[in-house]
């Protein structure tokens, strides 16, 4: 977890493939999937730059994970 967009985005070229959150309100609009470390500091800047700035407040990266995704809902 960051705080800024230049630590978030320095974080993003040394790790690679991640997704990155904008860990704020984005509606919808604040994960990026990205399959290289200079693809993810590009969502970084993206994201920094189109969304309002209490949404990209904090940053999230996650492992990216390859496969298939199935989702199931129960009642």
């Amino acid at each position: 977890v960051f705080d800024s967009a230049t630590a978030a985005r320095e974080h993003a070229l040394a790790r690679g493939a991640c997704v990155v959150k904008a860990d704020g309100l984005a509606a919808g609009k604040g994960v990026v999937v990205a399959r290289s470390g200079e693809e993810a500091a590009a969502a970084v800047d993206q994201l920094a730059s189109s969304l309002p700035k209490d949404a990209v407040s904090r940053w999230v990266f996650e492992s990216l994970l390859e496969g298939e995704e199935a989702s199931a809902i129960a009642l």
